[in-house]
């Protein structure tokens, strides 16, 4: 069914072109529609920025017949890392996880004076907290979409593997 993906050149540029959408649907809803992204949503990006980095040493390197090799290899611990980020920003939204405080999360407790919580929010007026859903589409969050790309990407990488390593053998 999936035959034209056997090809590791397809295959990775196929996750490089979805990588690419990813972000730029991320600057699109930040630079277009002014909403500005919470520190995990950043942190979800660094992932398909890593394939579109991926794929580039091996568009460089098209002879380094090793190098190609484990390129989709590494495709598996990036999604999981991916998975595992967007799972828990859907945790942070659903309030399963106490928030960190690289997301906002000020305690009046952390403030001895009047002076040092005025000097907190000066300096964290940008600081968009990450259990705060700003953009739903479709009923889902965009760490929703994420999280379900991201298994996706997953499973695709793992089935890429799995007939390519049975057609190698």
């Amino acid at each position: 069914m999936l035959q034209f993906l056997l090809s590791q050149r397809v295959f990775l540029r196929i996750l490089c072109l979805i990588s690419l959408g990813v972000i730029s649907v991320s600057l699109t809803i930040k630079h277009a529609l002014h909403i500005l992204p919470c520190n995990m949503c950043i942190l979800e990006r660094y992932p398909y920025v890593a394939v579109m980095g991926l794929y580039l040493i091996g568009f460089l390197l098209p002879h380094k017949p090793q190098v190609h090799k484990i390129l989709p290899w590494l495709m598996i611990p990036i999604f999981l890392i991916s998975v595992g980020l967007s799972f828990y920003h859907v945790g942070l939204e659903h309030h399963v996880f106490e928030l960190p405080s690289f997301c906002g999360n000020a305690s009046p407790s952390n403030f001895q004076d009047v002076a040092s919580l005025k000097a907190y929010l000066t300096e964290q007026k940008d600081i968009i907290r990450c259990d705060l859903v700003t953009l739903r589409i479709l009923g889902l969050s965009m760490a929703e979409w994420k999280f379900f790309l991201s298994l996706f990407l997953l499973g695709l990488s793992v089935y890429f593997i799995k007939t390519h390593s049975k057609n190698a053998s």
